[in-house]
């Protein structure tokens, strides 16, 4: 006889990570509930960095595509470096805000910020792909990059009020945080993505 519960913990697994996009999306969106779909235990933070191994495949198909269409010839040691690139932009913003949550007053809730960004950023991952997918079928469609163009505001737009609500700050203090991970995650870019051999 088949066994039909063989298949209940994949199906947990795929059930809780669609919750915790789906709280981060209400974050994104000003809806503070989407804490509650969240596990803001510190079991449940460290387990959120499990987004980041889902939307490193994503992220590296983006990349991917960005270096197909600046007429890079996709090379292995490349596409290894983007991996590690993908890693720290990922890592190192957060690890600046670590480093001032402190100084700025928001040590105690750094770990849901954490959290909840982590999620966010996988799900911001996901609803980015088909608009790479269409940039892959058509590198110089206009409409593609005009949409991609509104995306990048609103995806720091959601930026704000995830931050707002889950450091509990001013929008002031919230807008600053924001424009202080970018900057870095900008910085992190320029410093080492990879260089394709020519």
């Amino acid at each position: 006889m088949t066994d039909h519960h063989d298949d209940r913990p994949s199906r947990n697994a795929i059930d809780s990570v669609v919750n915790r996009c789906a709280g981060a999306f209400e974050l994104m969106i000003n809806r503070p509930q989407g804490l509650r779909q969240l596990d803001l235990s510190a079991v449940g933070t460290r387990n959120s960095f499990v987004a980041l191994a889902l939307a490193i495949p994503i992220e590296l198909y983006r990349m991917s595509t960005d270096q197909n269409i600046g007429g890079h010839v996709l090379e292995p040691n490349l596409l290894i470096s983007d991996v590690f690139l993908i890693i720290g932009l990922w890592m190192i913003p957060l690890a600046a805000l670590h480093v001032v949550s402190k100084p700025l007053g928001f040590a105690d809730r750094f770990p849901v910020y954490v959290n909840a960004s982590n999620w966010a950023k996988l799900t911001i991952a996901y609803l980015l792909l088909p608009l790479t997918i269409m940039q892959t079928i058509s590198p110089n469609n206009g409409l593609t990059l005009l949409v991609l163009f509104f995306a990048f505001f609103a995806s720091l737009a959601a930026a704000f009020f995830l931050t707002r609500t889950t450091l509990e700050k001013p929008s002031q203090f919230a807008f600053g945080i924001v424009v202080l991970e970018f900057l870095v995650t900008v910085t992190v870019f320029v410093l080492f993505s990879p260089t394709p051999s020519v």
